[in-house]
């Protein structure tokens, strides 16, 4: 368990009610926003059209809409996709895939550690599938 799990696992364990740690760690938990409204939070801050941020995700516009309605929830590639295609920090990107109830980059798994380094310097997917085939790693869209 990481440093900071930790730290929110002792202040959960020590808490004198659920809603005082809500209150106290709402920086550090996603409590009361769902996958779909985030997504459609960060597709407003970037300023693109759906369509504009399924192009740059590589992702079929169909399947794109039931993903922003909350209608289908996103494999771990298609979430990072979509990361990718909203230009999203690191941060954010470990945010949505904790909400899509992902497993999140792993800085000690290979594929993940070039995904992670690809999106600090702000590659762009074709970049990342780029980087991620010149070390003979899975793309993230097929």
């Amino acid at each position: 368990m990481g440093s900071t799990t930790k730290r929110l696992c002792d202040a959960l364990l020590n808490a004198d009610n659920i809603d005082s740690y809500f209150d106290n760690n709402a920086d550090r938990i996603d409590i009361g926003v769902d996958l779909s409204e985030f997504l459609e939070e960060k597709l407003k801050e970037s300023g693109l059209t759906r369509a504009e941020l399924f192009a740059r995700s590589s992702i079929n516009p169909s399947y794109g809409y039931q993903l922003l309605s909350g209608l289908r929830s996103p494999a771990r590639d298609t979430a990072v996709q979509l990361a990718f295609g909203l230009a999203l920090d690191v941060d954010d990107t470990q945010k949505l895939l904790r909400m899509a109830k992902l497993g999140a980059l792993y800085p000690r798994d290979r594929r993940d550690s070039i995904i992670l380094f690809a999106i600090s310097n702000g590659f762009t997917l074709p970049q990342t599938n780029e980087l991620l085939f010149s070390y003979s790693m899975s793309g993230l869209s097929k």
